[in-house]
């Protein structure tokens, strides 16, 4: 009877010892969880961060381009007021042109005749 109580006691003993090699390897899992679950928390952090700084640094973009987009416009409207200040400046060079090639030969034609005069004077 004694070993009958002496091996029942050691699968007592063994089964235990196998409950304490459980549980010291689910305490392990459990911290080595925690240890993850913390890193991951902290990346979860980081990147919520930087998500906020993408944010709004894509907002500030957007303010940059729509602004852009407003100079453009204005500036293409300037563009075309001065393209219809050149049109016009343009034609009416063309017309003093025109007007001051008439005088030169006004002048031409006066200078011609006060010449014939002069010779008929002097004759």
């Amino acid at each position: 009877m004694a070993e009958t109580k002496v091996g029942d006691l050691r699968a007592v003993v063994e089964g235990m010892r196998q409950i304490v090699t459980d549980w010291d390897t689910f305490v392990r899992d459990v911290e080595t969880l925690g240890r993850e679950h913390e890193a991951h928390r902290a990346d979860f952090e980081r990147l919520e961060r930087e998500h906020h700084e993408l944010r709004e640094a894509h907002e500030h973009l957007c303010r940059e381009r729509e602004a852009a987009a407003q100079a453009l416009m204005e500036l293409r409207s300037a563009h075309e007021a001065l393209r219809g200040e050149h049109a016009t400046t343009t034609q009416a060079l063309g017309e003093l042109r025109e007007k001051y090639e008439l005088a030169l030969q006004d002048r031409q034609y006066a200078s011609d005749e006060l010449e014939a005069v002069l010779r008929r004077l002097k004759l």
